[in-house]
C-alpha cells in the first residue's frame, strides 16, 4: 500500500525539488509517495495560478504508473480545493499518465 504525505510548506518542498524553481507568490504543493515500510517512493508538485495549475515535476524511480497516478491525483485534489479546475503538465515521460486522467497533448 502507498501512503501520500502532503507539503505545503515552501522551505520543504524547494527540500523536495532543489532543481525547481518555486514562485513565492503562488500557492504550491506536493505530494510524496510512502511505501509500508515508509521507503519514499515518489513526489510530485504542483503550482497554483488562481484558477490554473501547473503540474511542475513528478519523479517516480521505477516508472510505476500507478504510483505516478496516485502522486497526480492527490496533487489534482490539492488544487481543486484551491478552486484551481484547469490543470497544465508538460513532463513527456509520463503523458500516457496524463491522458489517463484526462490531460490533452496541444
Amino acid at each position: 500500500m502507498i501512503f501520500y504525505k502532503p507539503f505545503k510548506d515552501n522551505d520543504e518542498i524547494k527540500k523536495l525539488f532543489p532543481s525547481v524553481e518555486i514562485d513565492e507568490n503562488k500557492i504550491n504543493g506536493a505530494y510524496v509517495g510512502f511505501d509500508e515500510n515508509n521507503n519514499m517512493c515518489g513526489k510530485c508538485m504542483v503550482e497554483i495560478d488562481g484558477y490554473n495549475c501547473t503540474v511542475k515535476n513528478v519523479v517516480q524511480q521505477n516508472n510505476d504508473k500507478e504510483i505516478i497516478e496516485g502522486l497526480l491525483r492527490a496533487a489534482l485534489n490539492f488544487a481543486g480545493n484551491r478552486n484551481a479546475f484547469t490543470a497544465n503538465c508538460s513532463q513527456e515521460d509520463i503523458s500516457d499518465v496524463l491522458f489517463l486522467l484526462g490531460f490533452k497533448k496541444e
